[in-house]
């Protein structure tokens, strides 16, 4: 956390009102108990709550009021905050506090969500030998190489992958993933993801109950996804390839590779744990060629007698 973020949640606590503090921290808990959101959206829920109230109580300001500072900040960062308050006062509205029915009148900013950015599967190769390779420690590599083939052959979010535990370790050829929403979902195992687990448990040096964490760092606790996201940052560095290349571009790998080899949109959906279809509609922009090779060569109707 910034030191400019820091100070934001410090000063709402010495001059917002103790019921106002508490209904924060009961919509905190009603956003993880009830709607199962991830940490990280839990601490952005937080931080524009805080950013706004500051703003509201700040007596010096003699600024109009307005959500916020619009310099430098995204349509998708405004929809975010917009999105922010109404559930807030939505959740006052619904346990009884003082809501306001005004902020439904705010209309979202539209924003144009980009296309995925799949990576080449030349590429993906090379970035799971270098993820084994670059580590000091042998277990760490081996670490790393098993988190980027997960990514890449079950299409999983990092989230989804780094909160495995022992005993989510697949046996057999598919595996039971919880995904956002605590919604549930199977994805099948390759043996490439069997051998690369197997390999990473035989040498990590402790957390061995079946309740620990699978994935761990140098000191034994669940690993980050900060510190999968800096390794990418590296090979993707060394390697020449864009910013674009992410742990969650081997999730969109997952999809595109298997949509233009034939994969059926559906399906795809619920590899991927999708709550809608149009999610997963997007990636039918990508390789429009490759799409129409697939699309000649498999539909009935476009065979030729």
């Amino acid at each position: 956390m910034t030191e400019k973020k820091r100070k934001i949640l410090q000063k709402i606590e010495t001059i917002s009102r103790q019921e106002v503090i508490d209904a924060i921290e009961d919509f905190k808990r009603w956003i993880f108990e009830e709607r199962r959101l991830s940490e990280n959206t839990l601490i952005s829920y937080e931080l524009d709550l805080k950013i706004f109230l500051n703003y509201l109580f700040d007596s010096k300001s003699k600024k109009q009021i307005t959500l916020v500072d619009r310099r430098g900040v995204t349509h998708s960062s405004n929809a975010r905050i917009i999105s922010t308050l109404r559930n807030f006062y939505r959740f006052l509205n619904k346990t009884d506090r003082k809501g306001n029915n005004q902020i439904e009148n705010i209309r979202l900013p539209k924003i144009s969500k980009p296309l995925p950015k799949p990576i080449a599967i030349d590429d993906i190769k090379i970035l799971i030998r270098e993820a084994a390779e670059r580590p000091k420690k042998t277990w760490i590599g081996k670490r790393d190489q098993a988190i980027f083939t997960i990514l890449y052959c079950c299409g999983l979010r990092i989230t989804e992958a780094l909160s495995l535990n022992n005993s989510d370790i697949p046996v057999e050829d598919t595996m039971l993933i919880r995904g956002k929403g605590d919604k549930k979902r199977m994805v099948p195992v390759l043996p490439v993801v069997h051998d690369t687990i197997k390999q990473y448990t035989d040498l990590r040096p402790f957390n061995h109950d079946r309740d620990d964490p699978l994935f761990i760092g140098a000191r034994g606790k669940r690993l980050k996804a900060r510190v999968v996201q800096r390794q990418m940052e590296e090979i993707r560095r060394d390697m020449g390839l864009p910013n674009t290349a992410t742990p969650h571009a081997l999730r969109h790998s997952f999809a595109t590779h298997l949509l233009i080899n034939g994969g059926n949109l559906a399906d795809i959906r619920k590899l991927l744990g999708h709550s809608s279809l149009s999610s997963t509609q997007r990636y039918t922009a990508i390789d429009p060629n490759r799409l129409m090779e697939v699309y000649n060569d498999a539909h009935p109707r476009a065979k030729r007698n």
